[in-house]
């Protein structure tokens, strides 16, 4: 009894402390003015950011909603009409949990999460679930509508009604509204062990800038997800990743870069850095073309100075041009992969997932 009690107090408390109102309020006191260095976009392009953000447990959600827009105030100063963020974004708000810093630090979130019986992660993310839905939405949309732009908020682990926990992202209009989410297809084992479920469809999102999508972190990994989401006629492929291993710069190239060019569309590539516990984030955001259509062709447009600091960059990226390019680029040979993928894929099927 006195535990449910403990746990209604709580969610209480978290319910609170998260309302959209305080949130709203706290950044209406913020400058939403383009400023001195918002420069002009040429016709026909459109200038993206790329966010790499530093993860830190926030207990007080203002402090996340403040985070989250001096990123954005600094994507729009330098003038960008589509802002990124990475995987896990919403994981900051863990520290709306009283005590959850002092019984993580310096020791895996497993152990400290065995300390409270048969509990994962997951099971964390669902009790925060609501509390961080209302703060990451109104966070979002606040600072969509107050900039102009759009933005795509990094993804955050969510329960449904039926207690599943997903791996998503949302994509906020210029309006404020949400136009969209996409939930994680293809997750680590290690996440499967954290009890997140995974996702079973890909989206593409038409909006005046161009038609977007935004799979998470590993689903970029398989040209089969690029493949399908230029089918669906996307051009610019948001990658909010979260690498928790130590970076390697060609390692982390496996997934967005060789996408990129394989299937001519943009890759706005956002990277986590940080630590949690002993999980560390790193990673170099970047954002990738084709490689005929950057100025030193090697297919990079911008990336992040290293691996381990916060940071914004821009590129401008031509829609026009990518599908002049994509019209007229070298492709297998259909018949050859109605023969012979079916089957391949049939096999595919017939494996374990791990």
């Amino acid at each position: 009894m006195l535990e449910r009690i403990r746990d209604a107090l709580l969610r209480s408390l978290l319910y609170y402390r998260s309302r959209p109102g305080s949130i709203r309020r706290h950044l209406a006191k913020r400058d939403f003015s383009p400023g001195d260095n918002c420069k002009v976009i040429d016709l026909g392009r459109v200038r993206v950011a790329a966010v790499q953000a530093r993860l830190t447990l926030l207990s007080d959600p203002r402090d996340y909603a403040e985070a989250m827009y001096h990123y954005v105030r600094e994507a729009a100063r330098e003038g960008a009409q589509l802002v990124v963020f990475p995987e896990e974004n919403g994981t900051h708000l863990l520290g709306m949990l009283p005590g959850i810093e002092d019984m993580v630090r310096d020791r895996p979130i497993e152990e400290a999460l065995g300390e409270l019986g048969d509990v994962n992660l997951a099971d964390l993310f669902a009790f925060i679930g609501e509390a961080a839905r209302r703060v990451h939405i109104a966070t979002f949309s606040t600072l969509a509508r107050g900039f102009g732009l759009y933005i795509i908020g990094g993804s955050i682990n969510l329960p449904e009604r039926d207690g599943r926990v997903y791996n998503e992202t949302f994509l906020f209009g210029p309006g404020g509204e949400i136009l969209g989410n996409q939930r994680k297809v293809h997750l680590l084992p290690v996440e499967r062990q954290w009890g997140l479920c995974a996702g079973d469809r890909l989206e593409v999102y038409r909006t005046p800038l161009g038609n977007l999508a935004a799979p998470v972190c590993m689903d970029g990994t398989y040209f089969e997800t690029y493949r399908i989401l230029v089918s669906m006629g996307a051009d610019i492929i948001a990658m909010p990743y979260a690498l928790m291993e130590k970076y390697n710069y060609w390692t982390a190239l496996r997934g967005a870069w060789p996408r990129t060019q394989e299937s001519y569309a943009y890759s706005v590539y956002t990277t986590l850095v940080g630590k949690v516990g002993t999980i560390e984030f790193e990673g170099r955001s970047a954002i990738f073309a084709p490689l005929e259509m950057t100025p030193r062709g090697d297919g990079v447009l911008a990336e992040t100075a290293d691996h381990l600091s916060e940071g914004v960059i821009v590129a401008d990226l031509d829609i026009t041009a990518l599908r002049e390019r994509r019209r007229t680029a070298l492709r297998p040979d259909p018949a050859l992969c109605s023969r012979y993928l079916p089957a391949a894929y049939e096999e595919y099927a017939r494996r374990p997932r791990l």
